[in-house]
């Protein structure tokens, strides 16, 4: 069944947070021709954790025309895309992690200062630039430097 009317709603129903269905059958579009299944999935779900998706593909569960795939794998139009979803659904960007105020600082000299970095907070700022990590935290508490 490749309805997008369908896979719309599962998509809205996951990031609702009402109960997630277990799996979701997607079609590619003429217009998506060509796309790598990575960016595939993150087009339809584009408030979800790359990460996450990512992890869904290397599990094995993400299916094209009944084959497991890797993320590169390019789709064509009319592949049919199956999706088994994990029993929590799909988290979104930030919505496990939260940002502590401040740093703390155990130790500082003229060229060197220890923080103490909490769990889940990435040292360097992503790619995107969505989460600046503990550099761009440290810039946030001397700012002129």
């Amino acid at each position: 069944m490749c309805a997008s009317a369908i896979a719309r709603s599962a998509r809205v129903d996951i990031l609702r947070g009402l109960p997630a269905p277990t799996s979701c059958r997607l079609c590619v579009s003429e217009d998506l021709h060509g796309v790598r299944l990575q960016d595939f999935l993150e087009r339809q779900w584009p408030s979800v954790d790359r990460k996450q998706l990512r992890a869904l593909v290397r599990d094995g569960a993400v299916e094209v025309n009944a084959s497991t795939a890797g993320g590169h794998a390019r789709l064509c139009a009319g592949d049919s895309v199956f999706v088994d979803l994990p029993s929590h659904g799909l988290r979104e960007h930030g919505a496990a992690t939260s940002r502590p105020a401040s740093l703390h600082v155990l130790a500082e000299s003229a060229w060197c200062i220890v923080v103490d970095k909490p769990a889940g907070i990435p040292s360097v700022p992503d790619r995107a630039g969505k989460d600046l990590g503990v550099y761009g935290m440290l810039a946030e508490l001397r700012p002129e430097e």
